[in-house]
């Protein structure tokens, strides 16, 4: 839709001496400013469903560790009759809990940066975009 004002833009006839001003079809540029407005709000609709699948997606990590954690205590209290049989099972209890915590970690710092580079690229999509809106309007005014 900005390519299309961009085009209503250079469509127009220019002003001799007017410095920049132009004639140009309003009802045209108008609608292709309406468009624009309506597109908006659905990037912001997809930058919030990014962030609740960021969240849910590290909800998900924590419910899987807790799971993981879960079972290697339950595990470890079935074993814990034989000696080297306990000191195996905490051990590997520690591991898997450790493991797990990490992956968790890995997901959240992956999904907050996922996330982010979302929100940023449509931050900058939104700021092009306005910056573009302002400057092509600017000699629209009446």
């Amino acid at each position: 839709m900005l390519t299309e004002l961009d085009k209503i833009l250079e469509e127009g006839w220019n002003l001799p001496l007017a410095k920049g001003k132009i004639i140009m079809d309003v009802l045209e540029a108008r609608r292709a400013l309406r468009e624009i407005r309506v597109s908006l709000p659905e990037e912001v609709k997809q930058a919030k469903a990014i962030a609740k699948d960021r969240s849910d997606i590290i909800r998900r990590a924590s419910k899987d560790a807790k799971l993981i954690i879960k079972s290697a205590e339950e595990r470890a209290e079935k074993i814990i009759e034989h000696d080297e049989l306990v000191v195996r099972a905490r051990d590997k209890a520690r591991k898997m809990e450790e493991k797990a915590k990490e992956d968790a970690q890995i997901l959240r710092i992956a999904a907050q940066k996922y996330a982010y580079d979302i929100f940023k690229k449509t931050d900058e999509l939104l700021s092009s975009n306005l910056r573009n809106f302002r400057r092509d309007t600017k000699d629209l005014k009446l």
